[in-house]
């Protein structure tokens, strides 16, 4: 352990004085607890736009798959609080949407998420509310109202323009797509990854660092770069989309099939550099799912 501590303390003042923080796998507890892996916002931050998709996509005989999803950071400033999205409607005027807490990201602060399912099926006569391209966060605590207005000129985001992810985030999971599954029959267990990565040059490298065993085997493997990902039956986003944002995958065949979890970090290497997104120290982690 002692030959850790120069690299241990080396880490820890880069990503100290670094916004744009280059995240670990956590793999060796002794390491991991060593290693603080500092919050994202800025002391002049209060709540903040993490990532945001939106998709619209036709599905059959009239019915459509629209979907939009709001994750945001922000600072405990106190128990009771809430957060919203801003939202204009297509009509011009302007509704709140609140989002509820999904877990702490350390460093004394939050993810809050909104994921809505706005899709419509054939003759349905219920209308989910009509968006417009345009919003911002709000966080109501202590008697306070914070906002993310994007400095001052709200989020733009079309009806089906995919993933957003803030700046300086350039790797982030797509928790929704990414499984463990045993289906009967198979001779494997199945595991997905998807990933969205900020283009930030043409060469560059997607991995996942993934265990069955609780760290005591570590494996890695390459992601794939995706063209264009379905969103519905003929429906589809280009990658990279307007944001700049790619979306790379891969499927991992793993056995035995008894292994029943899947603890799991990304890596991605470009420009010389390496981003990691571990879910703020905590990895991802991912129980086998039987069909």
């Amino acid at each position: 352990m002692k030959t850790l501590l120069p690299v241990l303390f080396a880490l820890i003042a880069f990503a100290s004085c670094k916004k744009d923080i280059p995240f670990v796998p956590v793999i060796d507890k002794s390491v991991s607890e060593s290693i603080t892996v500092a919050g994202r916002l800025n002391t002049q931050e209060k709540v903040k736009l993490y990532k945001a998709w939106s998709s619209n996509g036709y599905v059959y005989h009239g019915a459509s798959s629209i979907k939009r999803f709001f994750y945001v950071e922000l600072s405990n400033l106190g128990f009771n609080k809430k957060v919203f999205v801003h939202h204009k409607l297509q009509d011009g005027s302007w509704k709140d949407f609140a989002l509820a807490y999904q877990k702490n990201i350390g460093n004394n602060a939050e993810m809050w998420v909104l994921e809505m399912d706005l899709s419509t099926n054939f003759g349905s006569t219920v209308q989910p509310p009509q968006l417009g391209n345009e919003f911002a966060i709000r966080y109501e605590v202590n008697g306070q109202v914070f906002w993310d207005n994007n400095s001052g000129t709200n989020y733009k985001m079309g009806q089906s323009d995919g993933m957003y992810l803030q700046p300086g985030l350039h790797i982030s999971n797509d928790t929704k797509d990414s499984y463990f599954a045993y289906y009967p029959n198979a001779t494997s267990s199945t595991f997905n990854v998807v990933v969205d990565i900020r283009n930030l040059a043409y060469d560059k490298k997607v991995n996942v660092v993934y265990t069955t065993d609780g760290w005591k085997t570590v494996n890695k493997a390459p992601l794939q770069f995706t063209y264009n990902y379905a969103i519905g039956s003929g429906s589809s986003i280009i990658s990279p989309n307007i944001f700049g944002i790619e979306r790379w995958r891969t499927t991992i065949s793993i056995k035995p099939i008894s292994a029943s979890r899947v603890e799991y970090a990304l890596s991605y290497n470009v420009n010389g550099t390496e981003y990691w997104d571990n879910n703020f120290g905590m990895n991802y982690k991912l129980l086998l799912a039987r069909y």
